[in-house]
């Protein structure tokens, strides 16, 4: 891209000579409407996909949390299974679910404008003893 004087009182023209004057206008136009999507922070990324976290799980063994179908396909890929994060051989592939870092990562998709994480049916909050209280519906909804 170049500019050059087109002797009207120092007005600079944008030249795209290979484009042609309108097809230069359209690039320009395409070009400055474009936003460029915001990078979650490397925190709210899984390790092994590189991605904002869909459904964060944490490996029991070791502490380390991963994107669930990340991990599940990781784990059944290896055999013994380890740790991607530490190569660790594990004798134990539970995982829990992380809702700190589900809750951070639906904060973050609020403040940037992305749609929030949905619950995937095989992390629904439970206690012991039922419900957890924060899940619950509101009385008569059923």
């Amino acid at each position: 891209m170049s500019s050059s004087g087109n002797g009207s009182g120092g007005t600079k023209k944008l030249a795209f000579p290979h484009l042609g004057f309108v097809g230069g206008l359209l690039f320009a136009i395409r070009k400055a409407g474009k936003v460029t999507p915001v990078e979650p922070p490397e925190y709210l990324k899984c390790p092994i996909t590189q991605e904002l976290f869909g459904d964060p799980v944490i490996l029991s063994q070791t502490g380390y949390t991963y994107d669930r179908p990340a991990i599940e396909r990781w784990l059944r890929q290896k055999t013994p299974p380890t740790d991607p994060s530490t190569n660790v051989e594990l004798y134990t592939t539970e995982t829990v679910p992380n809702w700190a870092l589900r809750d951070a990562a639906n904060e973050w998709c609020t403040a940037n404008g992305a749609k929030p994480l949905q619950d995937p049916e095989s992390a629904k909050r439970q206690l012991a003893g039922g419900i957890n209280a924060r899940d619950r519906r509101a009385p008569g909804g059923g």
